[in-house]
């Protein structure tokens, strides 16, 4: 889990960078390549295949954007990022909120019965009506 969220961070700071270029898109579709991959091994951990799904699906966001910026459609790009990164955070506050148990002091410890997934498939859903409002432009 930890991994997850950190590599979550990491592409949310290569989005803030001024200037995103075929490069940083590639670095980002090898963090999200690494999100899915432990993203599959919590789900399959627990029986569900909400974290993958989206995981995947940002994957295919970002290939969608690398084939735009391949087009010289810089302008698109950027107005994308800052929904992505909203996106990103809104998925990691729905994984604390559903995956890490709040009794706990230091904030670390994973919970892994009674989970409520309403949260994560609520952002699932949005990442995916982000994707395709993306591929119709």
């Amino acid at each position: 889990m930890f991994l997850l969220l950190t590599s979550c961070d990491d592409v949310e700071e290569m989005l803030r960078s001024e200037s995103v270029d075929s490069q940083t898109l590639k670095k980002i579709d090898e963090k999200l390549f690494e999100i899915y991959g432990y993203s599959m091994v919590i789900d399959s951990i627990l029986d569900n295949d909400s974290l993958h799904n989206a995981a995947f699906t940002f994957r295919q966001i970002f290939s969608l954007l690398s084939e735009m910026e391949n087009k010289q459609q810089g302008m698109h790009l950027s107005q994308n990022f800052a929904q992505i990164s909203e996106l990103l955070q809104e998925w990691q506050d729905a994984i604390y909120a559903t995956y890490y148990d709040k009794s706990d002091i230091e904030g670390g410890k994973a919970k892994l019965e009674d989970l409520d997934f309403r949260k994560i498939d609520t952002i699932k859903k949005k990442i995916e009506d982000f994707y395709q409002g993306i591929r119709k432009k």
